[in-house]
């Protein structure tokens, strides 16, 4: 791992060109002083958003992605304090959750923007750095795994259905639906019914399926659970959300972009550099 960027927090957000290469991990370390009274949190890291030769991959709060992290990797660091040490680590989604073989590859004329704003974290800390690390793996990117947030907001108890038009969904995240008064949920990819279950029951196989021993906020839902890539293939997700009372539902979306003209080149440049390192290693 190799960190590629600090800034100090007094900046408020960052925008940062990734170096050309090929990456394994893209990682995020929030480490502040609070000021006196001041207790950080998730919620206050903001939010992160990444584009891809001027196409957005992912746009997210940084929160969500931290508990994904909880889900589906282990426990990266959230340590809060007031007045003291707060720091948080969030490791960006590169390929599927289950998928660590696939990459980012970085050529030249690629342009890869991390924008991060942290400014709420900025107001309640007296010091401190956000930092940017990568990590060189050699592999093949035959996709991009993109991340998006979108509301569903419910002015009194009923039904809330709609159709999301967008290919490729592999993963649907709800953030603490109880919370957001939401008791059942409905979901159809291509005609067929994949989910139609109480929160409740959602939760209890999310915690399952995850090897989770303690209860988290986040409920993920694999629409692909066989772990192969092409199960993910389709398009137009309908959902329906049944709401107890008025609220807002955080709900986050993964799916997938085949990038066949990059899995080219990437294989290419994997070749090359293991051709390389056993060109070195006889020598």
């Amino acid at each position: 791992m190799k960190r590629l960027r600090s800034v100090p927090i007094s900046q408020n957000v960052e925008n940062f060109d990734l170096p050309q290469g090929s990456y394994g991990s893209i990682m995020l370390e929030y480490d502040v002083t609070t000021a006196s009274g001041q207790t950080g949190t998730r919620a206050l890291a903001g939010t992160v958003e990444v584009e891809w030769n001027g196409e957005t991959v992912i746009k997210t709060d940084v929160e969500a992605l931290n508990l994904l992290n909880n889900v589906y990797g282990g426990i990266p660091e959230a340590t809060f304090a007031a007045a003291g040490n707060n720091r948080m680590i969030v490791v960006l989604p590169l390929g599927l959750w289950t998928d660590p073989s696939n990459i980012w590859y970085i050529e030249k004329g690629d342009v890869v923007t991390v924008k991060l704003d942290f400014t709420n974290l900025a107001s309640i800390s007296t010091a401190g750095n956000v930092k940017i690390y990568g990590k060189s793996q050699i592999g093949v990117q035959g996709y991009l795994h993109k991340f998006i947030t979108r509301k569903i907001t419910a002015g009194a108890a009923g039904n809330i259905p709609d159709t999301y038009r967008i290919n490729n969904i592999s993963q649907v995240y709800l953030k603490d639906p109880a919370t957001s008064n939401v008791t059942d949920v409905f979901l159809q990819k291509n005609g067929e019914t994949l989910v139609q279950a109480s929160v409740v029951s959602l939760k209890a196989y999310s915690a399952y399926i995850h090897l989770l021993e303690t209860a988290v906020t986040m409920i993920a839902i694999d629409l692909g659970e066989s772990r192969d890539v092409r199960e993910n293939v389709g398009s137009d997700l309908n959902y329906e959300y049944t709401f107890s009372g008025a609220g807002t539902l955080n709900q986050y979306f993964s799916y997938i972009s085949f990038t066949p003209d990059k899995e080219a080149s990437s294989r290419a440049y994997a070749q090359m550099k293991l051709k390389s390192n056993i060109q070195r290693a006889l020598s």
